[in-house]
């Protein structure tokens, strides 16, 4: 069959005129945000601040003055007796303590414990100055004899026993070289003089002191019962 025959063609429809699309609503500007009030925070109040403690500049710890040592005050005699043969040398000192009731003095001593210190001692000493001395150490007890052959100052002796307790305590005066002496008649004038300046019983010690020192702290050299000697 052929195709049929087509049939008048519609009017289209008018096409409908398009209504204006409806005016927007108009957007609300938003109002401006308003925050929440913030949490009211206590005003921390202002803390004083104090004023920085000066540092008291270090003070130096005073040093103390070393205690004045009297063998330094000691001097030698110059002249001929005192020349050749005799040291100038100062001994081995130590400290050696006298005590008497509640009083104590200290004082320093060379100690002359062998033979050739023992035979010189305190010859040609100048000065022997207070606070100082000379202690002698012998290898046994036994009664002992003093002279003071070449000696310039006179000196207070003190004769100890083992036990350190006094025997007996005597002065003793200088015996330089009268003038014009010889050797000999010299040291019998000395040995004759020393007579009365022995121990009387054995000793192991024996010390010599400036004279006078002793009764310028207390103490008197005949009556030395009840001091203390040690060391």
């Amino acid at each position: 069959m052929p195709p049929l025959q087509p049939t008048a063609t519609e009017v289209p429809t008018s096409t409908l005129t398009p209504v204006a699309a409806s005016t927007p609503v108009a957007t609300m500007t938003p109002m401006a945000t308003i925050s929440d009030p913030p949490t009211s925070t206590s005003t921390p109040s202002a803390t004083p601040t104090l004023a920085p403690t000066k540092t008291p500049a270090p003070t130096d710890t005073p040093t103390p003055s070393p205690t004045p040592n009297p063998l330094d005050g000691v001097r030698f005699v110059d002249n001929e007796d005192c020349g050749e043969g005799i040291s100038r040398e100062l001994l081995p000192a130590m400290e050696l303590v006298i005590e008497h009731g509640d009083a104590s003095h200290l004082v320093v001593v060379e100690v002359a414990d062998e033979g050739h210190e023992r035979r010189q001692g305190l010859m040609c000493r100048d000065a022997v100055p207070n606070g100082s001395g000379m202690l002698f150490v012998f290898e046994s007890a036994r009664t002992l004899n003093f002279w003071m052959f070449n000696t310039y100052v006179p000196l207070d002796i003190v004769y100890l026993d083992d036990d350190k307790r006094v025997l007996r305590a005597v002065r003793m005066e200088p015996c330089p070289r009268p003038e014009s002496a010889d050797d000999n008649s010299w040291r019998s004038a000395c040995s004759t003089a020393s007579i009365p300046y022995g121990s009387g019983s054995t000793a192991l010690y024996a010390l010599e002191l400036p004279a006078g020192w002793l009764s310028s702290v207390g103490l008197e050299i005949e009556n030395l019962g009840g001091v203390l000697f040690s060391w």
